[in-house]
């Protein structure tokens, strides 16, 4: 892929528009989706020209590497920490109503939610609206056939959801937007080809969603195909298509054996994953996919806080579709702002926003009536690091208070490992509008020269803030 910069003086300035392969794996429709199109286009903005470059998607990497040195590092990494030789989150009632997504692509909102479901299981056992979700992520019929992790977190983080089942069912026909939001998604992981992180994470959490290949055998029977063995119920796909389906990890075998498997992979063990095709497929929907399946958890998400809906009382947000591109300047370091005018009296108590790289450290800023010029009054209000790419909130030791009509600021600075862009942004994305103003969103290369991401870009800044009544 190519990158074609642009220049604001003598600041080089990147935007790189994110869209995940689209996954569906729905089997009615005895075709997988079809992954987003790769292409290139570009545009004139204050005479300079600015290159939207389409990736494979937000932190979801292909493992390409020949098999020996795959199967090398998987298993150094899977002795990385002290877990169990296997693990079954049905033991712990941490898995949800096994469902089908029949004739639709949506899989995606299926393994998301039923992620939900399993951090708050047991105590929790209401199935939660895939309806609802695909309806109100923001990105249109598009969401029916097919979507991305980023499309989920655009809807739960933004507070839209999750909704009950019972208050919007399934493919009805019919949608009900005054259902009641029952919890507020805060936290989750991204923790892309990291085998024992995936571990980790479903003992914590109960689950993780995953991508997989699902070839085209296994979408139309339920006989043995050329990667699945029915009478196993195992998966193991060892080519270099994209992924196409989602599945919920809940589980994992070490000394699973290799002889299950159709083809033969170069190691034992495999991870236990929940599908939405029913109770008819599989072992009453669950199934095994090898350690060394080329596509399993490329992308692997958790989510590892969600809170009550009373623990904050109002959100500020400027970016609806949530992570679909990139800001910053191909460097170490990037500076991002946003601004907001407060509605009432109230406290600034925490931020939410994305580390796009594992190991991205952070500095959190707050700015009163801000000269968006310089934002040279800011003042720290936290620091630290995150571990795993993902969205993250930031509570702060000491609240803020606001005043109603005050405009106020919420200034991050994010480093990470290697050079990049580090603003996760919103964009206009394949058909999906987003409501991009000037004067809201702001980035900058050193944290003195800085630039309306708006008018430059046309982009918002994914960065929310949480604030509680004063």
């Amino acid at each position: 892929m190519t990158k074609k910069h642009f220049e604001i003086g003598h600041i080089l300035l990147v935007l790189v528009l994110c869209i995940a392969a689209m996954v569906g794996g729905t089997r009615a429709s005895r075709l997988p989706a079809k992954a987003a199109s790769e292409e290139e286009e570009s545009f004139v903005a204050e005479g300079s020209i600015l290159a939207k470059s389409i990736l494979t998607g937000p932190g979801e990497q292909a493992e390409e590497a020949p098999v020996w040195q795959r199967t090398d590092r998987l298993r150094r990494q899977l002795m990385k920490d002290a877990v169990p030789e296997s693990w079954d989150s049905r033991y712990l009632g941490k898995t949800g109503t096994i469902r089908n997504q029949g004739d639709l692509s949506t899989c995606w909102a299926f393994a998301s939610l039923s992620g939900v479901e399993a951090y708050l299981l047991p105590e929790e056992k209401q199935d939660f609206s895939v309806d609802h979700m695909i309806t109100y992520c923001g990105f249109g019929d598009r969401a029916k056939s097919g979507g991305t992790f980023a499309m989920a977190l655009a809807y739960l983080t933004a507070w839209r959801g999750p909704v009950y089942e019972k208050e919007d069912p399934y493919n009805d026909g019919q949608t009900n937007p005054t259902a009641k939001v029952r919890y507020h998604l805060q936290e989750a992981q991204l923790l892309n080809n990291d085998p024992a992180a995936v571990k980790l994470a479903v003992l914590r959490y109960g689950a993780v969603q995953s991508s997989m290949y699902a070839d085209e055998g296994i979408l139309v029977t339920d006989d043995t195909t050329s990667y699945f063995n029915s009478d196993c119920d195992s998966y193991y796909y060892d080519g270099t298509e994209k992924t196409n389906h989602d599945v919920l990890i809940i589980g994992w075998d070490d000394n699973y054996s290799a002889k299950n498997f159709v083809k033969t992979p170069p190691m034992d063990g495999a991870f236990l994953c929940q599908n939405s095709w029913g109770s008819e497929f599989g072992a009453g929907g669950y199934f095994y996919v090898s350690y060394a399946d080329t596509r399993i958890i490329n992308f692997a998400m958790t989510y590892s806080r969600i809170d009550p809906v009373d623990v904050y009382d109002h959100i500020y947000q400027h970016d609806d579709l949530g992570w679909v591109a990139q800001m910053g300047f191909d460097e170490l370091t990037s500076w991002g702002a946003n601004v907001f005018t407060a509605k009432e009296d109230e406290l600034i108590a925490a931020v939410g926003m994305y580390a796009v790289q594992p190991g991205t450290d952070y500095e959190i800023y707050y700015e009163s009536d801000p000269d968006t010029s310089e934002f040279s009054e800011r003042q720290l209000l936290a620091s630290g690091s995150f571990k795993y790419a993902g969205f993250y909130t930031v509570d702060f030791d000491k609240k803020v208070p606001v005043e109603e009509g005050d405009r106020f600021a919420l200034i991050i600075k994010l480093t990470s490992p290697t050079q990049g862009n580090q603003l996760a942004a919103e964009a206009e994305e394949n058909g999906a509008r987003a409501v991009v103003n000037s004067r809201e969103s702001y980035i900058s290369a050193d944290g003195e020269h800085w630039y309306d991401a708006g008018l430059t870009l046309g982009c918002n800044l994914c960065l929310k803030v949480y604030t509680i009544e004063d």
